[in-house]
């Protein structure tokens, strides 16, 4: 992981945790998403992070499309913005039971 994305990863993490209380747990095992987002009742986002511009890995993307065939809720971002709004999406979905449409959405990260 690089400097930038590893500083993205940080920034999520500590956001969502102080504005929010959204607790995060670091992954780190090859292919699979960075962080698991614990929304709340006992639901979860798996979030890959990428440096701006980048996209996920041959291996990464099977294990997003593995999480989502199977029913959790993930997905990939290149910034902070990005990051922020879909586990922010989820947690609004999981709060408000709202229908799960965007897992693995891949986005227009622009810069």
């Amino acid at each position: 992981m690089s400097g930038i994305e590893a500083g993205i990863e940080r920034k999520v993490s500590a956001y969502l945790l102080s504005e929010y209380g959204i607790q995060h747990v670091k992954l780190g095992k090859n292919g699979w998403p960075d962080q698991e987002y614990l929304l709340g009742k006992g639901k979860s986002i798996y979030v890959e992070f990428k440096c701006p511009g980048e996209e996920p890995t041959a291996i990464q993307r099977q294990r997003l499309d593995w999480l989502c065939n199977n029913g959790y809720a993930c997905g990939w971002a290149d910034s902070f913005v990005d990051a922020v709004a879909m586990v922010l999406q989820e947690f609004n979905r999981v709060h408000k039971n709202t229908p799960q449409d965007h897992i693995y959405q891949e986005v227009d990260n622009g810069c």
